[in-house]
C-alpha cells in the first residue's frame, strides 16, 4: 500500500523529502509492536525486547486488519478490539514514515512518559544532534470508520 502525504504539510521542508511511502501488513506490526509497554524489570533495549514480540502481536491481530491496495480495513466488531487494531496500525504508519523521512533505524525511538501536566506527545528520537518528538494517530474520535483509506 502507498501512503501520500497531504496538503496540511505541503509547505514545510522537512516533508517535501518524502512526499510518499509504502507499508505492508508484516510492516504494520514490524513498527505497531511500538504501542505495547515494556515491564520496567526488562534490562534489554525495549526495541530488542519488543521486537522478540512481533510473532506473538502479529499472530493476536493478523486476523483483523485486511491490507489492499488502496485501503486497509479494521475487520473487528468489538469495540475495544477495534481501537487497539486502529492504535498499531497508527503507530506504524508514523514510525515508519518518520524512519524513512530521517532516514533512521526504529531502534532509535523512545516512548515518552506521561507528563506532570499538559498534552504529550508519543515519541522521541533524537537524529544528526536533533530532537524530534513524534504523536501517532490511531482512534482520532470516538466514534471512528473501519476502513482507513
Amino acid at each position: 500500500m502507498k501512503i501520500y502525504l497531504d496538503e496540511t504539510v505541503k509547505d514545510s521542508e522537512l516533508f517535501r523529502n518524502k512526499l510518499e511511502f509504502e507499508i505492508c501488513k508484516p510492516e504494520i506490526f514490524k513498527y505497531g509492536i511500538m504501542v505495547e509497554e515494556v515491564p520496567s524489570y526488562i534490562v534489554d533495549s525495549d526495541f530488542d525486547y519488543l521486537q522478540s514480540k512481533i510473532p506473538a502481536i502479529e499472530l493476536l491481530h493478523s486476523d483483523f486488519i485486511n491490507v489492499q491496495e488502496r485501503k486497509i480495513e479494521n475487520l473487528s466488531n468489538d469495540d475495544r478490539k477495534k481501537k487497539t487494531i486502529s492504535e498499531i496500525i497508527g503507530v506504524a504508519f508514523g514510525i515508519k514514515y518518520t524512519v524513512e523521512l530521517l532516514n533512521t533505524n526504529p531502534n532509535k525511538f523512545k516512548k515518552i512518559g506521561t507528563p506532570t501536566n499538559g498534552k504529550y506527545l508519543d515519541y522521541s528520537l533524537i537524529v544528526d544532534n536533533l530532537e524530534f518528538e513524534l504523536e501517532t494517530k490511531g482512534t482520532v474520535s470516538k466514534y471512528y470508520n473501519s476502513e482507513l483509506v
